[in-house]
């Protein structure tokens, strides 16, 4: 599982980012990804780092990092101030939440 990357989609003018896909391949994850979304687009990819215990070990998760070598493809300057949080969590029933450290 440590080869395991999630793709968002990010809406840089809400500063947002909504799950769209999981694979273990970064590249298959980016091919999908300009094959189904319009090209001004950007992306959020995240990498698997670990599973952890959150909260005093009552609610399981999975930790991952923003993947920093790759960013959308055309990007508007107007958006190139907003960025993902660098941290994402996978809680046990799918519900993500993110982290700025």
């Amino acid at each position: 599982m440590s080869n395991k990357y999630a793709i968002f989609v990010f809406d840089a003018t809400y500063n947002t980012a909504t799950f769209a896909a999981e694979h273990t391949s970064k590249e298959a994850l980016i091919v999908w990804a300009q094959q189904k979304f319009k090209e001004n687009m950007w992306f959020a990819i995240y990498k698997f780092s670990s599973n952890e215990q959150l909260f005093g070990s009552r609610i399981s998760a999975t930790k991952w990092y923003l993947d920093h070598k790759f960013a959308g493809k055309t990007a508007t300057e107007y958006c190139r101030c907003y960025t993902p949080m660098e941290v994402a969590f996978l809680i046990d029933d799918g519900e993500w939440y993110f982290a700025a450290h």
